[in-house]
Parts: structure tokens; sequence; C-alpha cells
């Protein structure tokens, strides 16, 4: 999944003139929408992909000790809500 996000984001050409370090990432942007969906008050949880409720668990562990509920994902986050 991160080599084919790398090689989308460079057949876009949207970061032209960028040095490879300063181009964002596949966990970058996946790491910023989940943040824009706790923002806006939802379960940015549901929409993470991971296989697994252990492995949400495993990325989890060190950062919070909260429990985690496993649910299933449907993606309804209106970006513009949240942007302006």
């Amino acid at each position: 999944m991160t080599r084919a996000f790398k090689e989308a984001r460079q057949a876009a050409n949207c970061y032209a003139g960028w040095k490879e370090e300063e181009m964002p990432g596949f966990h970058e942007v996946r790491a910023l929408s989940l943040h824009l969906y706790k923002k806006a008050g939802k379960d940015g949880q549901k929409i993470a992909g991971h296989a697994s409720e252990g492995m949400i668990k495993n990325y989890q562990r060190d950062r919070d000790h909260e429990e985690i509920i496993w649910s299933e994902a449907i993606p309804d986050l209106n970006i513009s809500e949240i942007t302006g």
C-alpha cells in the first residue's frame, strides 16, 4: 500500500520540486485523516483499516490505555465541514 501510494503521488506530480523526505507519505496522510475524524467528533478508528481488533490494540498499546471497541466502518466525513 505504501509503495502504491508513493507511485500514485509521483504520477500525480503534486509535489514537483519537493525533496523526497519533504513529501507526505501514506502513513502521514492516514494519520491526518484519523486526526480530522477525531476533531470532527467521529470515531476515526472505524476507518483505520486494520485487519483485526488485535492490530488496533497493538498500535494503541503505548499511546493510551483506553479499551478499544471494534466496529465496522462507514466513511462519512465531509471534510469541508471542519476545514472551512
